[in-house]
């Protein structure tokens, strides 16, 4: 679309460009014809771009430098040395993402020792109700 209008401006002052430029202009003139069935033709006839695979990367990026470096005051760090400070928090995620993984494995084991534990309590509950009550009264006795 934008090549189009611009080649609609441009074509109205050049003699070769207004059989290029009279075209876009007339369908853009005819606004209510060109939303009906005209928009689908001129798209066809316009360059398509595929979404840019990169667009996300550069966004990432920009939210990175917004979010660290934007605000930061650099002006004292000539010679570009490491910050430690930094380098501690990055660290600090990649090392949490390690320890959860590990703390979920040793919470499912428990989760399934302790469902083991209760299962096999139930079982003993009807029959460990008549042990204790036996024992019970050897205690008596």
């Amino acid at each position: 679309r934008i090549f189009k209008a611009d080649a609609g401006k441009g074509g109205a002052g050049g003699d070769g460009g207004d059989g290029d430029g009279g075209e876009p202009a007339a369908s853009e003139e005819s606004g209510g014809g060109k939303e009906g069935g005209g928009g689908d033709e001129e798209e066809e006839k316009g360059v398509k771009l595929a979404p840019s695979k990169f667009l996300n990367v550069i966004r990432r990026g920009a939210e990175q430098y917004a979010s660290v470096w934007e605000h930061r005051d650099e002006s004292h760090n000539l010679a570009q040395k490491h910050d430690t400070e930094l380098i501690k928090a990055d660290k600090r995620l990649e090392i949490e993402a390690e320890i959860r993984v590990q703390v979920d494995e040793l919470m499912r084991e428990e989760l399934s020792n302790l469902k083991s534990a209760l299962e096999r309590d139930k079982g003993k509950g009807g029959k460990g109700g008549k042990d204790k009550k036996g024992k019970k009264k050897g205690g008596k006795k």
